[in-house]
């Protein structure tokens, strides 16, 4: 058997020419309520979301919290080393279990009753449990789990039970990600841009390159951004990338120099953005 190139497999992947229909996108997808509840029950809760790092969660009782929406959910190393998801709500009362984005504990603790569970989810103490008519919910009523997996050096969590695996719903974008061993990256920034507006609209930006030379004239020198030079690629199971040449000056730019502080100390040759529009939204 013959094994295929990864950019073999990558041109596998692609949709056929003809997938793109190239139709006007209507304005209510930004602002209709009900579009964004169906974004929100076949869309959102459905695919893989990135909780956080994995270098975020070192040893057993680390925890760090993600927010989707109005769910908040907790992933945890556990005892056994092992990293779980859970949502960040107490079986008892719903009561937010951790409030902050990232900590470490022997156990989790609500503050309103002090119910007590494991790192495993599992409920260790209820205050006066023989006092409940049901029975007591000591190992009953433990924090209910999320699907959580690993790759890339991040964590990722899927409020589908029965969502594909991570490796599964990425598919071809997986074995383009390994290329570049993230998981042995550091990360030596973290900011987080809160924008009053639809998440389509900041997802519209990063799909085009056409402002670059209007708000971000320094790239210039930095990334080509012309758009004859750059590759799209859509690829069957949902997922998307755009592709461009970077370390080098643009092919429509002025100076032919790059610039500080781009210039200090980098050896890439490739700037990579990528989507997901998997699963589609209903018409």
């Amino acid at each position: 058997m013959t094994l295929l190139s990864l950019a073999e497999r990558t041109k596998e992947a692609l949709v056929d020419e003809n997938f793109l229909r190239g139709d006007p996108i209507t304005g209510d997808r930004y602002y209709a309520k009900e579009f964004m509840e169906k974004e929100w029950e076949h869309m959102w809760t459905r695919t893989w979301h990135v909780g956080g790092t994995v270098a975020q969660l070192p040893e057993p009782g680390c925890v760090i919290t993600a927010e989707v929406r109005n769910e908040s959910i907790i992933m945890v190393r556990g005892d056994d080393n092992s990293i779980r998801a859970f949502y960040n709500v107490c079986q008892h009362r719903g009561n937010r279990m951790v409030q902050c984005e990232e900590t470490k504990v022997k156990r989790l603790v609500c503050n309103y009753h002090s119910w007590c569970y494991g790192l495993n989810g599992s409920l260790l103490i209820a205050k006066d449990s023989e006092d409940f008519p049901q029975g007591s919910p000591v190992g009953k009523a433990n924090l209910k789990e999320l699907r959580c997996e690993t790759f890339g050096g991040l964590v990722w969590f899927n409020m589908d039970p029965k969502a594909k695996s991570l490796r599964d719903s990425l598919g071809i974008v997986a074995d383009q990600l390994e290329a570049y061993e993230m998981d042995k990256m550091v990360r030596v920034m973290y900011l987080t841009g809160e924008v009053d507006c639809n998440w389509k609209v900041i997802q519209d930006n990063f799909n085009e390159a056409y402002h670059v030379q209007s708000l971000h004239k320094e790239l210039g020198t930095f990334i080509d951004d012309h758009y004859q030079n750059t590759a799209f690629e859509v690829f069957r199971n949902g997922h998307s990338r755009m592709l461009m040449k970077g370390a080098l000056p643009a092919g429509n730019g002025k100076s032919k120099k790059v610039q500080a502080p781009l210039d200090c100390g980098f050896h890439g040759h490739l700037a990579t953005h990528s989507m997901s529009i998997w699963p589609p939204i209903p018409r």
